[in-house]
């Protein structure tokens, strides 16, 4: 990728939403919306990259609300991987999840 991600969705998604929503906002506003935006997903049978954009917009725009700055959420991501890479993973259950082992945490 060759843009840089705080200049072209970070702070033009924020400042949008800021400008938009009443603020300051509460970060439950965009993850209860998340929730119907999943709903709608699975209505598309996962195929719609509109809807995917949406909860990728609400995630960043809840971080953003809960006080995350871009390099924050960033670096979460980075530390939590690492975390999941070092992890052992159990069958996938019946709901289609694969949960890693919690008795080794």
């Amino acid at each position: 990728m060759n843009w840089d991600f705080f200049d072209h969705i970070w702070d033009p998604l924020n400042k949008w939403a800021d400008a938009t929503f009443p603020c300051p906002r509460h970060p439950s506003g965009p993850i209860n919306h998340l929730k119907k935006e999943i709903v709608e997903l699975e209505q598309s049978d996962y195929k719609s990259h509109e809807e995917w954009a949406d909860l990728m917009i609400l995630v960043i725009n809840g971080a953003h609300c809960a006080g995350l700055s871009c390099n924050d959420l960033f670096n979460a991501i980075v530390r939590k991987m690492a975390k999941n890479k070092k992890r052992v993973y159990n069958q996938v259950g019946a709901d289609g999840v694969i949960e890693h082992d919690r008795s080794l945490d």
